[in-house]
């Protein structure tokens, strides 16, 4: 879709990436996406597609916050986590969801709290969906709220407008 550095997301780009995921997930093969990001701009992203893609299917966004290169690299791990949990039958329905350091997170409410810590994203008050243990998802709550709205998104926009 793209290889930029996060802080280069723009939203043209996000738009895209919204309208390619919904185009995946109406396909009958598909059962659900992972969206690897970097951490810059991971949270707006997550939920604007949270707000846009029209399927109950899982979308995952995962990242890592070390380098490959990094003694304790934590992508790989992240990565296998975010598949585990779009793969698991208990993922259907919960909006889109962030998944990085053993913990399942709602679009809607993950943040980044941090710039250098690896156990940076938190929904500080509202608490997490679920977690990872031992490999496994174990989801402990949902989102009550539709994680949809009525937006209409027919028109590719026509200016890159910065993130911020």
């Amino acid at each position: 879709m793209a290889n930029i550095g996060s802080e280069n997301m723009t939203s043209d780009i996000i738009l895209k990436l919204s309208q390619k995921v919904n185009a995946l997930l109406a396909r009958d093969d598909v059962d659900g996406v992972v969206i690897t990001h970097g951490t810059d701009t991971l949270d707006e992203t997550a939920y604007f597609l949270n707000l846009t893609v029209k399927s109950d299917k899982p979308v995952v966004f995962t990242a890592a916050m070390r380098p490959a290169s990094a003694i304790s690299a934590d992508g790989a791990m992240n990565l296998l986590e975010a598949v585990t949990v779009a793969a698991d039958p208990n993922a259907k329905g919960r909006g889109v969801m962030v998944v990085l350091n053993d913990r399942i997170g709602s679009a809607r409410f993950v943040t980044k709290t941090n710039a250098t810590t690896l156990d940076t994203f938190k929904a500080p008050e509202e608490g997490y969906l679920g977690v990872i243990v031992n490999g496994k998802p174990q989801f402990e709550t949902r989102v009550e709220k539709i994680h949809t709205c009525d937006l209409f998104l027919t028109y590719v926009i026509s200016r890159n407008y910065p993130m911020w």
